[in-house]
């Protein structure tokens, strides 16, 4: 795995110099595009399951070639008391279908009780993959998404955790992953009014997912709301709403969001 996210990094590292080394006077539009934003919100709850507490401030990084992407996403709580993480996505346009596998990081700072057995104060644990960590650090997941067309409007995406996702055998005690798999149902429109609505539902379909619920059951149903506030001609901000319940934990959450 260590091999694997240092192949990773090198790719980066080239991909701008590649890209750039292309002739810069052709009248052809680039393949090559970044993306970036950020928001801060109150709270921050995927797929129904509460990660951040506390305002957060969350960057969001893109950069694509053709249909190929790497995105970097985080959030960290503004007053540092919490936990952060930092997700890094490679994925790939098929027209509207696309295709991702995310690494989820679970930064460590500090003293911590691993960074003592291996002697280095200040120990994040980036290239830490091992399974009796049970998601402490990493966890992955694949996930296809399908996002609508015009005669079919509707998204559909469908998610499994292929790491990190391990618990102790109730028989053996063996560490085994678990594999939660999580189906979301989605649907968005924009009023004439600028604002757009989004709307999901999520759910597990099967004994297993134990991660999001423990068998069939309903863990997110959500209601979105998006709306562009202009500031100046040249800049304007983006408001968001999340009211979100998740029926299996009985949870209510009212989640606001201010984007850059």
């Amino acid at each position: 795995m260590k091999k694997h996210c240092l192949a990773l990094c090198a790719f980066l590292l080239l991909l701008p110099g590649i890209l750039w080394a292309q002739d810069e006077t052709s009248e052809k539009k680039s393949p090559f595009a970044v993306s970036f934003s950020a928001k801060i919100k109150s709270r921050h709850v995927w797929n129904g399951w509460l990660s951040c507490n506390a305002w957060n401030f969350q960057p969001d990084l893109t950069l694509s070639y053709y249909g190929a992407f790497f995105n970097a996403w985080a959030y960290t709580a503004l007053d540092h008391t919490l936990p952060n993480e930092i997700d890094l996505t490679l994925g790939y346009d098929f027209g509207p279908v696309t295709l991702m596998y995310i690494d989820m990081f679970y930064p460590k700072e500090g003293p911590k009780k691993v960074a003592k057995e291996l002697k280095t104060a200040g120990y994040m644990g980036l290239f830490r993959y091992k399974k009796e960590d049970m998601g402490d650090f990493h966890q992955q997941m694949a996930m296809v998404k399908f996002n609508g067309v015009e005669s079919f409007p509707l998204q559909l995406m469908a998610g499994v955790f292929t790491f990190g996702d391990a618990t102790p055998d109730e028989e053996s005690g063996e560490i085994k992953e678990r594999y939660s798999t999580l189906i979301d149902l989605g649907y968005s429109h924009t009023l004439r009014t600028g604002q757009k609505l989004s709307y999901n539902l999520s759910a597990t379909p099967f004994k297993g997912s134990g991660f999001f619920a423990d068998g069939f059951n309903v863990v997110n149903l959500r209601f979105g709301v998006s709306q562009p506030v202009k500031i100046t001609d040249s800049f304007s901000l983006k408001l968001d709403g999340d009211l979100i319940v998740n029926p299996y934990r009985e949870n209510l959450y009212f989640v606001l969001g201010i984007g850059f």
